[in-house]
Parts: C-alpha cells; structure tokens; sequence
C-alpha cells in the first residue's frame, strides 16, 4: 500500500471536534455569518507542522530558548528533554538534505519522513484520549498516567493552533535574527515540552476543576479552544497565577489552575455559560462553534 503525503493537518483535535456534531453537522460563525459544516473542513491548513528549510544553527536555538539558568536543579532533565527533539529534527533535516540531492528517492519514503511531523502530533492525541474521556465521566478519576498525558496533550493543543502562531509571529518575528515564523512547527515541540514539564515537576501547585453544565444551553468552542486567563511560566516553576480555560463538551469544562482554594467540581449557571462562551469567542482566530446555533447568535448579538 502506498504512502500518502498528509497535506491536510487539523490545528484543533478533529476527534475533540466531534463532541459538538449532532447528526454529523458542526454549526459555525465565520466573522458575522453561522452556517452547518463538519468537523472535517474547519480548524485545518494544508502542511501547518511541516517546517521548510530548517539549519542544524536553528534547532540548536530553539532547544536552548526555553532552558532555565544552568544551575537550576531542573537543568539536565530539561535539557535532556530537549536533547530528544533535537536527535528527531536533526534527523529529518539531513534527511531532506539528502532527499533534495538524490531525485531517485522514493517519493513513498519522502512522504514517510514528511508525515512524521503530523503523527508526533497524532501521538499526542493519543496519549490524551484516555485521560479526556474519564474527565467527560465525572465518576472516573485520572491517575498520576493520566495527569501527566493530559497536561502533555493541553499545552500542545494551546499552542499548536494558527492564532498561536500568529501570536509568536508577531510578538517577535526575528529572535536574535532568527525567524520565529519559519520555526513556528518546531519550537512549539520545545515550547509543549518544557510548560508540561514546569507544570507536572510541581503538580502539587495546581489542580483540575471541573465545571458542569446542567442547564439547557451548551458551551461553545472555538479555533483556539485553550483560552489562558493568566500568564504561564515556562522557565519558573511555580507561577503565582496560571488558569488554561477549556470546554470538552457543550456540558463540560476543565480549568487547569493554580488557585487551590477553588472547588474541584462547580455547577455553572447561564451567566456562567454566557460569561465563558464569550471568552471563547474573544479569544478566536477566526472560528467558534457549536452543536447549537443559538449560542453562535448569542455571541455574535454581544459584538
């Protein structure tokens, strides 16, 4: 069976997407209009994790950008970490050297090499099915397995998403004359890597809340489904104030949070949704969606 080139590479999980399908329809607002769609054609672009042109300088750059002083006690692990995405993309950058130079290379082996980009990706999702699934059943409990893949897989999916790279773009687009753009698809690898890793060494600064939704209406989600209501720290270990908001389902949200006096499992009212569903909508790209177009009105109403 042949390889096929993955062009299509969705920004936001397809299968996290599914949880606002009724009868295999998504509703969407784009700018002013909501129009039915599905999961399949929205929070996608063609070759998003493929970097181009990519120097061994570069990568050395990036494992380096997010390491904490030497004599920090998380040094050699974190540096470790890093170690292994440098081995990764050192690979596959002398290997599309070396495919540029020999045209006789099988064009099925040219796609393998091109696809692992998106399947590190897949991975990901992977590992944090499990632990999405036992947060949608309230009586299931994540073990310690658990909480290190769902915080692997939340920090990927807060800054795997376009409005992510447009943001680092734009912050800095030339980093002591290297183009954060360009590397945007690797150093989001290094990036992930290094605010889990902060995030999980001390796991005893944080904790999941679950927020319920039993009345009629549904929360929505969007483009950029992680919304973070406070500053993260990646080199730091314990940020004083670090809350990543995000909706599994229109009867569920998580917060990842620093704020341990909060509840573990709060009960939202409509003001609550309204409140929420609008942070979703004012920190989109360009997309939010819903299994009901009538929350897609309300937002767009508050404009």
């Amino acid at each position: 069976m042949s390889i096929q080139l993955k062009k299509r590479q969705h920004y936001v999980w397809q299968h996290y997407l599914k949880a606002w399908q009724k009868e295999d329809s998504i509703q969407c607002l784009n700018k002013t209009t909501i129009f039915p769609t599905s999961s399949k054609n929205i929070a996608v672009e063609k070759n998003i994790y493929v970097p181009n042109d990519v120097t061994v300088e570069e990568i050395k750059f990036l494992s380096e950008l997010f390491l904490p002083n030497s004599e920090n006690t998380d040094f050699s692990t974190r540096k470790s970490l890093n170690d292994n995405w440098n081995t990764i993309f050192n690979f596959l950058v002398a290997a599309e050297k070396t495919i540029k130079k020999n045209s006789e290379v099988p064009k099925e082996i040219q796609n393998r090499l091109r696809n692992i980009y998106e399947d590190i990706q897949s991975n990901i999702e992977h590992l944090g099915q499990s632990s999405l699934n036992k947060l949608k059943n309230s009586h299931d409990k994540l073990n310690d397995q658990d909480i290190v893949d769902f915080v692997n897989f939340i920090t990927y999916q807060f800054l795997r998403t376009k409005k992510s790279r447009e943001l680092i773009s734009s912050t800095n687009n030339n980093y002591n004359q290297y183009n954060l753009e360009k590397l945007w698809p690797l150093l989001i690898h290094y990036m992930a890597t290094q605010l889990s890793f902060g995030i999980i060494q001390n796991w005893g600064n944080y904790c999941l809340v679950s927020f319920i939704n039993n009345t009629e209406r549904s929360l929505i989600t969007g483009d950029q489904p992680i919304v973070l209501t406070s500053s993260p720290s990646i080199k730091n270990e314990s940020p004083d104030d670090f809350i990543l908001y995000y909706p599994i389902s229109p009867k569920k949200a998580i917060n990842l949070t620093t704020n341990k006096f909060q509840s573990k499992i709060i009960e939202l009212t409509s003001s609550d949704i309204s409140m929420y569903n609008q942070l979703i909508f004012c920190n989109k790209l360009h997309q939010v969606y819903s299994n009901d177009s009538y929350e897609l009105e309300l937002v767009r109403e508050n404009t």
